[in-house]
């Protein structure tokens, strides 16, 4: 992850989520660990609010099976974004609002 998050400065979580048309309940999930911040695990959390900042496990409460499954999940968004480009912000999207 450390070539994707050095080139797109974070995870782009949610933009690979989308392209994989699934969900964060699709994702793979640690044993006792209910609010897990997936950012923080794959290697950036750049939000300073985290919802999740009890999610933000220790690298050794991380076994091997739930990385190679996490990871596995996640290659093909990230061997798409680094061949075609990442996907603009979703903040991007947005239409102003007029007044």
């Amino acid at each position: 992850m450390e070539p994707h998050i050095a080139k797109w400065r974070g995870v782009l979580l949610g933009a690979m989520c989308d392209h994989l048309n699934i969900s964060l309940d699709d994702l793979p999930k640690l044993p006792g660990e209910s609010a897990l911040c997936y950012n923080f695990v794959l290697g950036r959390c750049v939000i300073a609010g985290c919802n999740h900042r009890d999610g933000h496990v220790n690298a050794s409460d991380i076994t091997d099976e739930f990385a190679t499954a996490i990871t596995e999940k996640l290659r093909p968004a990230v061997a798409h974004f680094k061949a075609n480009g990442a996907p603009p912000p979703r903040w991007q999207n947005r239409r102003r609002r007029r007044e």
